[in-house]
């Protein structure tokens, strides 16, 4: 007589007798599984099943809305024989009543290179030679900068932020220039955008859906 086998999210039914895969691969018998254990995994399991029931949505709602923006964009500018939209390809629609809009916009990616290292360097010296206490914020701004996050990532927008600060310090100037010739621009990335507000007299407001990287 052959066993019968059936596997199903994580429980492996053999001949009738259901069994809980463990993290190494093991089974281990239902009636031997803690019931914190068991609460703990389907409740986990049920979570990330709903999780991927949104993310499937919202996938196809990101790539039905690019369609649905160019699709129109298309139209119009066949009808009136005109592009709608700037070099950098951003461009918006929205509704007669100017409550709602739709945004696609197209941003630089940046990176940066070895100049960094050296621009960091500069920067240090500075920090070296100026009285104990001044340029507080200018210190934090630096720490944030180059403080690495967990995912190994600088934190741009510091970075960027530094650049804005008028130091006419000779080192602090050398230091910007390194700093300013390590920005890589290394592509582009659409982003679609939703807005809608309840008067003409307001501003937008952006709804809220995490497209990034669905």
């Amino acid at each position: 007589m052959n066993d019968t086998f059936e596997a199903i999210d994580g429980i492996v039914t053999i001949n009738g007798k259901r069994f809980y895969q463990a993290e190494d691969g093991s089974l281990i018998p239902e009636n031997m599984v803690k019931p914190a254990d068991k609460l703990e995994d389907d409740s986990v399991r049920k979570m990330i099943g709903f999780a991927l029931e949104v993310n499937g949505i919202v996938s196809r709602f990101k790539q039905h809305s690019f369609e649905d923006f160019f699709t129109t964009l298309s139209l119009i500018n066949e009808k009136y024989g005109v592009s709608k939209g700037g070099k950098a390809g951003n461009v918006s629609m929205q509704t007669l009543d100017g409550l709602q809009k739709v945004s696609i916009k197209k941003a630089e990616i940046k990176k940066f290179g070895p100049q960094l290292a050296a621009a960091k360097q500069k920067i240090d010296d500075c920090i070296a030679s100026w009285v104990e206490g001044s340029r507080d914020e200018v210190l934090v701004l630096i720490n944030r900068a180059f403080d690495v996050q967990k995912e190994g990532k600088i934190n741009h927008s510091a970075l960027f932020q530094l650049l804005r600060y008028e130091i006419s310090e000779p080192r602090w100037q050398d230091a910007m220039q390194a700093l300013a010739d390590a920005i890589r621009i290394v592509g582009t990335r659409t982003y679609i955008t939703f807005q809608r507000r309840d008067t003409t007299d307001e501003e937008f407001r952006t709804i809220t859906v995490n497209l990034a990287k669905a």
